[in-house]
């Protein structure tokens, strides 16, 4: 049974997200997603708790129809091998990582940890969304379906504007 981790922050989660989730997901016999910086407070890069960011993730698994998966905290370290021993004690054994984020990728391959880099899809970017947001521009059409209604409903908008107040 390969088991696949998939690193992100998820802030917020994209469809760019989704259809790495609905691809890579079904190539393993145990999917993990871990959230990523969930130590980090309020700001406008991470604007969103690790709670809101857990019921994003477990939203858009059931929009794709992937039921067995786990989803684990990660938080940040100031050096990047606490960082990666926390990531094996929680994560356990993996055959496969996979990031977009290439710090993560640097350290991983710094620790022989088995990573794939992981395209990013054109147009699909958690900044830009968090940029349209406070610039008023549309945004709902790069959020997965399951999970517009709860970013209205945890009033994302409002909320990143006020953190990314020039």
């Amino acid at each position: 049974m390969k088991v696949g981790l998939f690193i992100g922050r998820f802030q917020p989660l994209h469809r760019g997200h989704l259809l790495i989730m609905k691809k890579l997901a079904p190539r393993t016999g145990r999917f993990i997603v871990g959230l990523g910086s969930t130590n980090i407070g309020p700001s406008c890069e991470n604007p969103f708790a690790v709670e809101e960011r857990r019921e994003m993730v477990v939203k858009v698994m059931k929009e794709i129809g992937i039921r067995h998966f786990k989803i684990v905290e990660l938080p940040d370290f100031a050096r990047d091998e606490e960082w990666v021993r926390v990531v094996r004690r929680t994560v356990g054994d993996f055959d496969i990582a996979w990031s977009g984020d290439p710090w993560v990728i640097r350290v991983f391959k710094a620790q022989g940890l088995p990573i794939e880099q992981i395209k990013e899809f054109p147009g699909y970017s958690a900044t830009k969304i968090r940029r349209r947001m406070v610039q008023g521009l549309p945004w709902l059409k790069y959020i997965p379906l399951s999970t517009r209604k709860y970013l209205r409903e945890i009033g994302a908008v409002k909320r990143v504007r006020t953190l990314c107040r020039p």
